[in-house]
């Protein structure tokens, strides 16, 4: 029997019609509209659910991912892209649909499906990183997920990477996401292209400075742009330094890398491992995979439909 995957996010609503082999049989995507209420935005999630639901006689469950956190009792406590804080989710959705309701974080939902699905298909302990606007994750153990006593375990992205670091969105310093995130590495590469008016990028994004992205920086880099080097060579070091310290305390058999920077720019992944090599245990890195994840922007949606399992 199939199931429906949502995937809610500050800038979509995407759901799917997922059969039990995790195929996407029906996708159905729509703007999130975030900057409006609250009610808003449910019903406009209701509406993506209503129109899945006429594609199937049943459905097993219905699991939402949410960019945010979540408790146990299906509230979402925080989700800063979102707008929201302690926002009721499942009761609502129970009330309409008056079947199983699962909720979960969206990267630990993305994490699930890749697991059982993708990249990391047969193994037994795999810790997902993904790094776009800011860095998120899933840690996954012999098929279940890492949740913590108040489900929120493998909040990577405030690990503590630099005492002295710059202020996170948490409140925090020196957080991994204040360091490394796609939104902070295009930061860091802006304020230092202020001293730097012979930098390839503003050949390359034609003076338009709003078109750079970790993607420009790459390119530039390998055109033998110093100052673009420079914010690579920074970017790797802070992801290597803290995938390194997940592989070093978790020991798992494989890391699986996505999210926005890493799918527009696949051959960073080569840089990562390189950086690894110096950095991890020879112990845990002897039997350490490290591979891109194969669901893509599905993930999210198909991993969603697996919570009920």
């Amino acid at each position: 029997m199939p199931s429906i995957g949502i995937d809610l996010g500050g800038t979509n609503i995407k759901g799917g019609l997922v059969n039990e082999n995790g195929g996407v049989v029906l996708k159905i995507k729509r703007e999130t509209r975030s900057y409006q209420a609250v009610d808003k935005v449910l019903d406009r999630t209701f509406k993506v659910i209503d129109e899945l639901l006429k594609s199937a006689k049943r459905v097993s469950g219905i699991g939402i991912g949410v960019a945010g956190q979540i408790d146990s009792e299906g509230v979402v406590t925080d989700a800063p892209n979102l707008n929201w804080h302690n926002v009721p989710l499942k009761k609502p959705l129970e009330e309409r649909y008056k079947i199983p309701i699962f909720l979960e974080n969206d990267v630990n939902c993305a994490a699930l499906a890749e697991s059982r699905f993708g990249a990391g298909r047969g193994a037994k302990g795999l810790v997902c990183v993904f790094i776009g606007t800011g860095i998120g994750g899933g840690i996954v153990i012999d098929g279940k997920l890492l949740k913590g006593a108040t489900n929120s375990a493998a909040e990577i992205g405030h690990m503590k990477i630099h005492p002295f670091g710059p202020r996170c969105g948490c409140g925090g310093y020196g957080c991994w996401e204040a360091l490394a995130s796609g939104q902070n590495i295009v930061k860091y590469a802006l304020e230092k292209l202020k001293d730097e008016p012979n930098s390839l990028i503003y050949k390359i994004v034609n003076n338009d400075l709003d078109k750079v992205n970790v993607n420009i920086v790459y390119k530039s880099a390998q055109m033998g742009d110093k100052l673009s080097q420079d914010v690579l060579e920074l970017a790797t070091k802070y992801w290597g330094i803290g995938i390194a310290n997940l592989v070093n305390i978790l020991n798992p058999e494989m890391v699986i890398l996505g999210g926005g920077v890493i799918n527009s720019t696949p051959s960073l992944l080569e840089l990562i491992r390189n950086k690894l090599k110096t950095l991890v245990l020879p112990v845990a890195l002897k039997k350490l995979k490290l591979a891109i994840g194969k669901l893509g922007q599905d993930a999210g949606l198909i991993g969603a439909s697996l919570l009920k399992d």
